[in-house]
This record gives structure tokens, C-alpha cells and sequence, in this order.
């Protein structure tokens, strides 16, 4: 007998897949290629079953036939006998999901591509207008869903820049059970903003929605919605909480398709330097991605909400992130098609533009032209040379000579008559001296043999002149040391005086034998 105590348990199969499997499953591709996010089955089969209910029999024969096949041969339909993650999902979905993963990726980078090339080849590059979009959240429930804080919308488009632009605090009136913690933590961290029940902002999800479509010109209760683009991480937070309104309201219709912005500024600037210039300076995305994170108007004031700026947090709000975005894209891109950028739309207000660079240069070279054109009078004046000794004709002309502010012409000037020097050394008591310039009262002080040298008495090379070559008018004689020879301390060979106008050699002979002996 067999001992069924040790006998492994059997494993159950899983149930086989039915038509309404197969129409979920296509129905889901669908939906995902269009735009819309699902957080998982449950939702799909909710969203999914009303439509099933309106096929005709012919029409659901497709998804019979395949429902046969995989009951037929389970294993080659990802039915019985393959392996399971850990979480009991079939390897095959697994992979299944990951191959549409990167189909839907595929398709976002061709719908983007095409976008650009197409405004390309119409030469409408600076007309193409796209729409940015950033939220902040609270909290982060556990099924995956974010608790909305604040929404904010700009239209862009190169030639204009920031054209038009919603912000809109919303006001979730509650949270999910045991997420308050996190909420205030988060707040707190980030964008500052008071959480439930105090939150600042709309509570009417439908009101919020009409909002965000009359920005969009969508009024007349079309599906179709411009894409927007957002930070590609940030991609499932705004694709949840737009979900989230629509779900809370009537207007089901709409779609949203959220596209990554640094995908788009990366084919924007290939498309720029295709149109402007001949080098590539992108080699890749990853620079573009490197230009968004830098984010060097982070600090801008002036283009956040009124709420983070009188928090003083204007890095955290969605308004500000997103006319961040707008700056730096045009930054890097409208110069390559020759678009002028303007304050305010292109460049924070405080920023220096092309044409302030141009009106500065223009009012310099005014500013300098003013300045080289000057008369030939002043150009005779400016071109005469300066010397520092003067002349005959100084002494036979009008022109007098001032310390201090050049010539003053016009004004009669007394000539110094010059007397030689007494044998005595004095001076003659008739000299006539000028009082108008001081440089006719250095005159006197030179000899009569010499050409007269024109000094400022007040300098202090003058000062200097004075100490080195003492004059006086008195019969005391000026004592002039020659050369000194000697041996050991104190001795003195020669003294030389000389009196003013001639010259006396007085030489003594001292010599010295020790301190303060004489012979």
C-alpha cells in the first residue's frame, strides 16, 4: 500500500481563459495605445464589460475561437503548465507586458518624432504649440493612486513662449485611512502646502475638469485632447491623478495622453540645429536630460503661485516647474532659428536679452563718438606739447604759465628782468618780480648765465631741489664736503666750502691718531 501521508499535494490548474479574456486583453492594448493608464484587471474588466455586452454574436466568434484553442492547447497558450513568479503572474504575461511595454514606448517616440518633423518640413517649427503639465500630491494610497495637491497647465510654442498658463490647488477633502503621516511628511518635504482637512484649493472635481478642458479649447465634448508632456518619471503620478478627476466626474469621454518631455526637448533641439545650424551639439538625450535636472531658473521669483510665494518655496510649486521648463527649452532652442527671446515669456524678467546687448552697445558707441569729436580748437590744445623748460618766446608772449590749470591766454605778463649776482651773493634790489605767475619768481633764484627752467615752486621735487642746493641772501657761505679719505673712525681728509657765486677751498689737513686725539 502507498503511504498518502507523504504524498505531495496536487496543484491546481488554472481555470482556462474564456472569450470575454481575449476581448479584455485587446481591449486593454487598445486603451494603453490611446493614452490611458489602468491600475490593473479589475479596472479593465469594469471597463471592458460594457462594451462586451454590445457585441453581436459574429462579432464575438473571433474571441471564441481563440478561447478553444488555448483550452485545446494550454501550454502553447500561456495556460497550463508554465512557470509562475512569485507573486503566482505567468512568466509569460510577464514578458507579454514588457514586449507592449516597449511597443507603447516605440509608439510615443514615433508620435513625438513625427510631431516635430512634421512642423519641420511646413517650415512651422516656432508655431508649434504643446502644452506642459506638473502636479503635487500628498500621499500615495496603497493600490498605487495619488492624492492630489495642485495641477498646473502652459501652452508653449517657440515664437511665443509662455503663452497661457493654469493653476489650479485642489482640495481632496480627505485622505485614505492610516495615510495622514505620510501626507504631512510629504507636505512638509516638498511643496509645503496644508494637507486635509485644511487643504487650500477646489474641492469640485468636475468644476476642476471643465477648467483644465476650456484651457484646452475642448468644450464641444470631442475625445480628442493635445497631448501633454510632463517629467518622464512623473509620468505615472499625472497620469493617475488625471484619471482620478475624471473618474470622480461625468465626463468620461475625455482622454488624456501624456507624453515624456525630455523626449520631446531632445527631437525639438535635433530639429532646431537641422534648421540653423551645420554641427550637432546633442549627441544624445541624456544632455537634454542634464539641461532639465540643472535647472538653473530654480530660484526665479515672480512665476510660481501666490500660495508658494508667500510660502517662499517657489522651487516646489507645478507652476513654477513648468515655466521652468518652458526657459530652458527656449534657452537652447530659439536662437537656433533666429527667434528673438522675450522677458517674461522666453526668459525670467530679470534676464538680459539680445536686444538689451544691442541698445547697450549702440549707446556706447554714442557715448563715444560724442567724446572723440572734439573742435580744432581743442584738438590744437590737446596735440601741443608740454615741455618742462622754458623759453624765450614764453618770456616775449601773453601767454602765462600757471601752476595749476595749464595756460590763460590773453592776460599781460610782466617780464623778469635777470641781474647777475653779486660778488657777495646777493641779489640786485631792482629785480621786478611777478606775482601773477610764480615761475617768474624762479627766475630770480637761478644764475643769469643759465636759460630759465620752469618748475612748480610748490612741488616736491622743488622742496628737494632746495635742501640739496640751499640759497641764501645773506654773506653766510654754503659749506660743500668733498671726498673724505682717512684711516680708522674720524678721520677727515678734506673739507671743501665754496660761498654763493664762487667757489673758496678752505682744506684743512686733520689728522687723527685714536678717538679724540689731534695732531
Amino acid at each position: 500500500m502507498r503511504n498518502n501521508a507523504f504524498e505531495m499535494p496536487k496543484k491546481n490548474k488554472p481555470a482556462a481563459k474564456g472569450p470575454f479574456y481575449f476581448f479584455m486583453m485587446e481591449f486593454k492594448e487598445q486603451e494603453e495605445a490611446a493614452g490611458y493608464r489602468f491600475s490593473g484587471l479589475a479596472e479593465v474588466t469594469e471597463k471592458a464589460g460594457p462594451h462586451w455586452e454590445k457585441l453581436a454574436p459574429h462579432e464575438r466568434e473571433p474571441y471564441n475561437q481563440r478561447a478553444k484553442q488555448n483550452k485545446a492547447n494550454p501550454k502553447d497558450a500561456g495556460g497550463y503548465g508554465e512557470r509562475y513568479t512569485a507573486q503566482g503572474k505567468p512568466f509569460s504575461q510577464v514578458q507579454a507586458e514588457a514586449v507592449k511595454r516597449r511597443q507603447l514606448e516605440e509608439q510615443i517616440q514615433k508620435r513625438i518624432v513625427e510631431m516635430i518633423q512634421t512642423a519641420s518640413v511646413n517650415n512651422a517649427l516656432g508655431e508649434l504649440e504643446v502644452y506642459f503639465v506638473s502636479c503635487n500630491y500628498f500621499c500615495v494610497s496603497l493600490s498605487g493612486e495619488y492624492v492630489p495637491a495642485e495641477l498646473a497647465i502652459i501652452k508653449y510654442s517657440l515664437n511665443d513662449g509662455v503663452m497661457d498658463s493654469l493653476n489650479v490647488l485642489i482640495n481632496p477633502t480627505d485622505l485614505p485611512l492610516g495615510m495622514a503621516l505620510d501626507a504631512k511628511t510629504h507636505s512638509s518635504s516638498t511643496h509645503q502646502l496644508p494637507v486635509p482637512p485644511d487643504a487650500l484649493g477646489e474641492a469640485n472635481y468636475e468644476k476642476i475638469l471643465r477648467q483644465i478642458l476650456k484651457f484646452f479649447k475642448n468644450t464641444s465634448g470631442s475625445k480628442v485632447v493635445p497631448p501633454i508632456f510632463t517629467w518622464n518619471k512623473d509620468i505615472p503620478m499625472v497620469d493617475s491623478i488625471l484619471r482620478g478627476i475624471l473618474e470622480a466626474t461625468d465626463l468620461d469621454y475625455v482622454k488624456f495622453s501624456i507624453l515624456p518631455l525630455i523626449d520631446f526637448f531632445y527631437n525639438l533641439k535635433l530639429a532646431t540645429e537641422d534648421y540653423g545650424l551645420d554641427i550637432k551639439t546633442f549627441p544624445s538625450i541624456h544632455l537634454a536630460k542634464a539641461l532639465l535636472e540643472k535647472d538653473v531658473y530654480a530660484y526665479t521669483a515672480g512665476i510660481a503661485c501666490d500660495v508658494h510665494e508667500q510660502l517662499n518655496n517657489q522651487v516646489a510649486c507645478a507652476l513654477s516647474r513648468v515655466v521652468r521648463w518652458a526657459y530652458v527649452i527656449s534657452d537652447s532652442c530659439c536662437l537656433d532659428v533666429g527667434i528673438e527671446m522675450e522677458k517674461g515669456r522666453h526668459l525670467p524678467h530679470n534676464m538680459t536679452t539680445l536686444s538689451d546687448i544691442t541698445g547697450t552697445v549702440s549707446a556706447l558707441s554714442s557715448r563715444m563718438s560724442k567724446l572723440t569729436t572734439t573742435s580744432d580748437n581743442n584738438r590744437s590744445k590737446m596735440s601741443r606739447p608740454r615741455s618742462t623748460d622754458r623759453t624765450d618766446r614764453d618770456a616775449t608772449t601773453t601767454t602765462i604759465y600757471s601752476s595749476r590749470a595749464g595756460t590763460v591766454a590773453g592776460k599781460p605778463s610782466t617780464i623778469v628782468s635777470q641781474q647777475p649776482a653779486s660778488s657777495g651773493g646777493t641779489r640786485a634790489a631792482n629785480d621786478t618780480f611777478n606775482t601773477t605767475n610764480p615761475f617768474y619768481a624762479m627766475q630770480m633764484a637761478q644764475s643769469a648765465n643759465r636759460s630759465p627752467t620752469k618748475k612748480n615752486p610748490w612741488s616736491r621735487e622743488n622742496k628737494l631741489a632746495e635742501v640739496r642746493d640751499p640759497q641764501s641772501d645773506t654773506e653766510t657761505s654754503m659749506l660743500m664736503l668733498a671726498p673724505v679719505a682717512g684711516r680708522g673712525r674720524g678721520t677727515l681728509a678734506r673739507m671743501n666750502a665754496a660761498g654763493r657765486g664762487r667757489a673758496q677751498d678752505l682744506c684743512t689737513t686733520v689728522k687723527t691718531v685714536g678717538r679724540g686725539h689731534l695732531n
